[in-house]
């Protein structure tokens, strides 16, 4: 096990702690054993809401590194890249924004107005990347405390499963 610091630091923006965070993460990434499948970073340790990107909807079955639309320095893109670069599965947290109403609220009837001026929901977020870089699942957290994110109108269980056998599952904090 690694241990990293991470967190707010005076004087910096949400951008530039970002970067800073994102460089300790590629750190553990290009460190790790070669004999690692999986990495899981820990909860709200990269970015913020200032910083959230949107991500493929899983069905789509899409690798953000190889897509034209996610532009180079956005978030996703380079999460994905790393995660093919390092042929490692990556589980991560971010705060994430999807387009209101997104795929899971109108597949859940979620009937509540989308209320935030940007036309944005944003979720606390665990993401999961393959080793191809592909968006295989996302959990988002229903047991908000103190956070400033929306809350799904239901909560999930969600799994994924990994090339070498394995089937997991994954939650956030107080899930």
């Amino acid at each position: 096990m690694v241990e990293v610091n991470f967190g707010v630091q005076p004087g910096f923006n949400s951008t530039q702690l970002l970067d800073m965070n994102w460089n300790r993460f590629v750190e553990i990434m290009d460190n790790a054993p070669s004999t690692l499948d999986i990495i899981i970073f820990a909860e709200s340790t990269l970015n913020s809401m200032l910083t959230a990107p949107e991500l493929p909807e899983i069905a789509e079955k899409i690798s953000p590194c190889d897509d034209e639309n996610y532009v180079e320095g956005n978030l996703a893109k380079k999460i994905s890249c790393a995660a093919k670069q390092h042929q490692r599965y990556v589980v991560i947290n971010l705060t994430t924004k999807a387009k209101c109403p997104d795929v899971d609220m109108i597949a859940q009837n979620d009937t509540r107005n989308c209320t935030r001026a940007d036309g944005f929901s944003y979720y606390n977020t665990n993401v999961v990347f393959d080793r191809n870089g592909v968006v295989i699942s996302r959990y988002r957290k229903y047991n908000l405390f103190g956070e400033s994110v929306d809350k799904p109108f239901k909560p999930t269980m969600v799994t994924f499963d990994t090339d070498f056998g394995v089937k997991f599952g994954h939650f956030i904090c107080f899930d």
